[in-house]
């Protein structure tokens, strides 16, 4: 008897869906002070009383359940959108091995890009709508705890005049106070999850957008140099020289055989290294197309190399894109850069690297505009 009616948290609220229901007490008599009607309706009471509770906290858990099953949803959007990532850094290996053959399937993956990110987009969507309805229902089961607390305030007021027996459920009432408190607290270190979840998604879906639109300027770029070079003429080397060279098989005519196997090199301890393609006569230059001489770690050598056109032997005109730029990759295609010197003209174009490092390349390809 003494244990059970340590629940009886809600008396007036047990009495208004039980007793009153089946006309065995009246709540006047309760706020005035009187015990109920018998010990059956006191241990139906505190029955019901710890079934409520019960429900409550099983409503608690259920909300961690679905805020853990969002999170792990989180999850693997992140996962999908690194393995956009990953396509579309193939896409680009693509571009740049296809050229001008594979221009139409550049386009078309560029389009399925697109509509993947499109579909991450929708699928983060869903999830915010669905954190939502779970914030909705959250606020829902709060107001229901929050409305507990108000009733279990009134009834602390209707318990004032009671007897021993009544102090011992205003203990058992404090103690389920301090359980219902506990839920409210994991339902607001909850609500704390679910908010940085959602930031989460919010950045991960704003870097999705950003390495999209980045990766299709370059791609667009790429097709636009592309596109420009098949519109221009090879302008032939006259003859080519460079400041040192480090062996016989590594002279400055390799990088005009039109064989990628061979390459220029040339000597180290130099604090100015230059090679000059020089034409037959003044022309006017546009792309210049350059192959790196290493596919190696050393390809790095290569780094901060510059061209100018060569206006005489003593005069130098700069390019609008005159420096080299190593990236990572070790295939011909992507160690090949583009340099535009449109707009020059001059008996030919030198390269010099101030690094004090080797200078080196497999080929070097001057069209005019």
């Amino acid at each position: 008897m003494i244990y059970c009616t340590m629940f009886l948290l809600v008396p007036i609220f047990f009495v208004s869906q039980f007793d009153i229901i089946r006309g065995e007490s009246n709540p006047a008599e309760l706020l005035a002070g009187k015990r109920p009607g018998s010990k059956d309706s006191v241990l139906e009471t505190c029955q019901a009383l710890q079934d409520a509770a019960q429900l409550i906290r099983l409503e608690g858990y259920s909300a961690i359940d679905k805020a853990e099953l969002i999170r792990d949803q989180a999850y693997r959007v992140k996962d999908e959108a690194y393995e956009i990532k990953d396509e579309a850094y193939e896409i680009k290996e693509s571009v740049l091995e296809a050229r001008t053959e594979h221009e139409t399937t550049l386009i078309e993956t560029l389009g399925l890009i697109h509509k993947q990110a499109l579909a991450t987009n929708l699928y983060i969507d869903e999830i915010r709508n669905t954190l939502s309805s779970v914030l909705s229902r959250i606020d829902s089961l709060e107001e229901r705890v929050q409305g507990t607390q108000d009733e279990i305030s009134k009834v602390k007021q209707g318990l004032d005049g009671l007897d021993g027996e009544i102090g011992e459920v205003k203990q058992g009432q404090e103690g389920l106070g301090s359980e219902i408190s506990e839920i409210k607290q994991g339902l607001v270190g909850l609500d704390g999850e679910i908010i940085e979840v959602k930031q989460g998604l919010e950045g991960l879906g704003q870097s999705v957008d950003d390495g999209i639109s980045g990766l299709t300027e370059t791609i667009s770029n790429k097709l636009v140099e592309i596109e420009n070079l098949q519109t221009q003429k090879l302008i032939p080397a006259a003859r080519v020289a460079q400041s040192t060279t480090y062996a016989d098989y590594s002279g400055p005519e390799k990088a005009v055989d039109g064989n990628y196997n061979s390459q220029t090199h040339t000597s180290a301890g130099q604090p100015r290294q230059w090679f000059r393609y020089y034409f037959s006569d003044t022309r006017s230059v546009g792309l210049i197309k350059v192959v790196n001489g290493k596919l190696n770690s050393n390809r790095v050598r290569l780094n901060g190399a510059k061209v100018s056109v060569m206006v005489n032997e003593s005069v130098r005109r700069s390019c609008r894109d005159d420096t080299i730029t190593v990236r990572d990759g070790e295939t011909i295609q992507s160690q090949t850069y583009y340099l535009d010197c449109s707009g020059n003209s001059g008996i030919g174009v030198e390269f010099v690297l101030d690094t004090g490092t080797y200078l080196e390349f497999r080929q070097i390809e001057v069209y005019a505009p």
